[in-house]
C-alpha cells in the first residue's frame, strides 16, 4: 500500500505511480473534506513563479470559453483531529482488504488508538471553550488551517503553510509585533524544525515567550529515535496550547 499526501509538494509521486508494483493507492486529501488555502492579513505574500500556466494553454481555455482559475487546497489534512480519526478508521480498511487474515487486530488496534485521538480533541475543545483568547501568532509557516478552523481559533502568521520564504519583509515583521503587542498576546508559535529566527525576534520586541508548536509534517532524528507518535506530539501540543489560550 502506497499512502501520500496529495499536495502541491508531492507531485514527484505521479512519477512513480506509473510502476503497478506499488499496489494500493491512497491519497490522503482524498479521504477528508479539503480546505482552500487562505492568507490571512499581515501574511507575507507569496511570489507568483510557482503559479504560472502555460499562456499557450490558457488561450485555448480562453477560446473554448471554458478557462476556470484553479482552486488551491491546504494540504495539511491530517492536522484536525476530527480529520485524522477519519483518516485513521479509511486506511485500517484499505488494510483489512489486503490483509483480511488480521482483521480483528487492526480493528482493535484502529480503535484504540482513534480513542486516544478522541480524547485529546476533547481535551483541546474543552481548553478553547475555557480560553480568555482565541488568537494564535506564528513567527513561522502556517501549515495548521485545519486546525484552527475545527476550533474556531483566530491567526496570524509569517508565512503561509507551504511557503518556501524563510526571511519575512519589513512589513510582515512590523504588522506581527503590533498584533502581538496590541492583543497582549504571550506565546508567540514557531514549527518544529524551524529556525524560530522569526518568532525570537517578534519575542523579543514584545516580551512574548516562543514555543514550538508540532505540525507532524515532519520529526526530529531525536523524536524519531524515542518513538513519539501524532498522540505524544499531539500532547506536546496541548502544553504549549495552555500557555498561550487559558
Amino acid at each position: 500500500m502506497f499512502v501520500y499526501t496529495g499536495g502541491d509538494s508531492d507531485t514527484w509521486v505521479n512519477e512513480i505511480l506509473t510502476d503497478k508494483k506499488h499496489g494500493k493507492v491512497i491519497k490522503l486529501m482524498d479521504l477528508v473534506e479539503k480546505r482552500e488555502e487562505e492568507e490571512v492579513e499581515g501574511m507575507e505574500e507569496e511570489k507568483d513563479e510557482d503559479h504560472h500556466h502555460d499562456d499557450e494553454e490558457e488561450h485555448d481555455h480562453d477560446h473554448e470559453g471554458e478557462k476556470e482559475e484553479e482552486v488551491e487546497y491546504d494540504e495539511h489534512v491530517w492536522t484536525s483531529l476530527a480529520n485524522e480519526q477519519i483518516i485513521l478508521k479509511k486506511l485500517s480498511n484499505a488494510l483489512i482488504e489486503i490483509d483480511p487474515k488480521h482483521q480483528a487486530t487492526l480493528k482493535t488496534n484502529t480503535n484504540a488508538y482513534i480513542k486516544q485521538v478522541a480524547q485529546l480533541e476533547q481535551e483541546i475543545k474543552t481548553i478553547v471553550d475555557q480560553s480568555k483568547t482565541k488568537q494564535l501568532v506564528f513567527g513561522d509557516r502556517f501549515p495548521l488551517l485545519y486546525f484552527v478552523k475545527e476550533y474556531g481559533l483566530d491567526y496570524r502568521a509569517a508565512f503561509a503553510g507551504c511557503s518556501e520564504q524563510s526571511e519575512p519583509s519589513a512589513k510582515t515583521l512590523s504588522y506581527l509585533i503590533d498584533y502581538v503587542r496590541k492583543h497582549d498576546v504571550k506565546i508567540v508559535f514557531a514549527i518544529e524544525l524551524s529556525n524560530q529566527n522569526v518568532a525570537k525576534t517578534i519575542a523579543s520586541e514584545t516580551g512574548a515567550k516562543v514555543r514550538t508548536f508540532y505540525t507532524m509534517h515532519n520529526v526530529s532524528a531525536k523524536d524519531y529515535n524515542n518513538h513519539e507518535t501524532y498522540v505524544s506530539l499531539t500532547k506536546r501540543n496541548i502544553k504549549v496550547l495552555k500557555e498561550a489560550l487559558l
